[in-house]
C-alpha cells in the first residue's frame, strides 16, 4: 500500500491507531492494513465528513493495491 500511495502522490504517514479492533483477527491468518483518508475539517463519524476528493484518492490507492498484490 505504501508503493502504491507514492506512486499516485499521495501524503503518506505510518501510524499506529486505536482501530486495530478492525484487524485484530483477520491479521492472525493473513496480513492487514488499514488505510486512512483525510475527512474535512477533521471530523469522524459524522455526516459531515464527507471528502469526496480523498475518498477517490483512497478508493484509487486501495485498487492499485490490490492489483498489485494479485499480480504478484
Amino acid at each position: 500500500m505504501s508503493r502504491t500511495s507514492t506512486s499516485s502522490l499521495a501524503r503518506l504517514a505510518m501510524l499506529f491507531s486505536r482501530a486495530y479492533h478492525d484487524s485484530l483477527f483477520m491479521s492472525s491468518i493473513a496480513p492487514t492494513a488499514m488505510l486512512f483518508i483525510p475527512s474535512r475539517g477533521g471530523f469522524s463519524h459524522r455526516p459531515d465528513e464527507y471528502s469526496p476528493e480523498a475518498i477517490a484518492q483512497g478508493a484509487l490507492i486501495l485498487a492499485e493495491t490490490l492489483a498489485s498484490l494479485a499480480s504478484s
